[in-house]
């Protein structure tokens, strides 16, 4: 399907070339390209991309778009893909037509919250719930932003001058759980049908979505024919 011909581990489905063509020709750069895009396939194959690939192309067709975090496990020192779920997402583009914000909101408990970070990071009624060990289940609303900072150092080695600011809010006690940042765009969306301005995509469901509908209407209609001819009423 799909999948099989657009990423999948059993064919080449991306190469590397240069925005100048005439470099090419140049000495060692091909060569150089190759063992990049060698190094690149060995990368994703120690990851979880291919496993993560099928819900996050799904995404695109059914709804219009696909979200993948672009993550690192420093365990493993490999690449960590996760894919965010659409109900939890919400996107916005730029001046330039390009995905380059991300909020998503999604629930974790007492104990992870202070797992993830710290006891002396969270709220006070985090806290507080987590002295109290059976309330250490209780769920929090969390709430993940990415977005382009206005300003920032391209050259500054702390995370809090990155382009790219990431924050981490605890919606109940509106309390900034942790400030970091990315230099790069850390999400990969996949737009099945994109259109100017929008930063949600259309999908072929979402074209044949009043077929389906119609489909189900004259489906119900055409059993309750049939039931009332089986059973006539008296």
């Amino acid at each position: 399907g799909l999948i099989g011909y657009s990423l999948s581990p059993s064919i080449k489905w991306f190469a590397l070339s240069l925005q100048n063509d005439e470099l090419l020709n140049a000495y060692g750069v091909k060569d150089w390209l190759e063992k990049a895009e060698q190094a690149l396939v060995a990368s994703f194959s120690r990851s979880n991309l291919y496993a993560v690939a099928k819900p996050f192309v799904q995404d695109a067709c059914v709804l219009g778009h696909g979200v993948l975090f672009v993550g690192e496990n420093l365990r493993d020192n490999t690449l960590q893909f996760s894919h965010q779920s659409p109900a939890e997402v919400y996107l916005d583009v730029g001046a330039d037509d390009a995905v380059d914000t991300v909020l998503r909101e999604f629930r974790m408990s007492v104990r992870q919250l202070v797992q993830v970070f710290g006891k002396e990071n969270v709220g006070e009624k985090v806290r507080n719930a987590y002295d109290e060990p059976r309330r250490r289940s209780e769920k929090r609303t969390v709430l993940f932003a990415v977005y382009p900072r206005e300003e920032y150092k391209a050259d500054s080695l702390f995370n809090s001058d990155f382009p790219f600011a990431a924050v981490y809010i605890d919606v109940e006690d509106k309390h900034i759980l942790q400030k970091s940042g990315f230099n790069e765009f850390p999400y990969a969306v996949y737009e099945f049908a994109k259109y100017s301005g929008r930063a949600y995509g259309d999908s072929v469901v979402q074209e044949a979505l009043e077929d389906v509908r119609f489909l189900d209407i004259t489906t119900e209609t055409t059993l309750k024919i049939a039931q009332i001819a089986a059973d006539p009423p008296m």
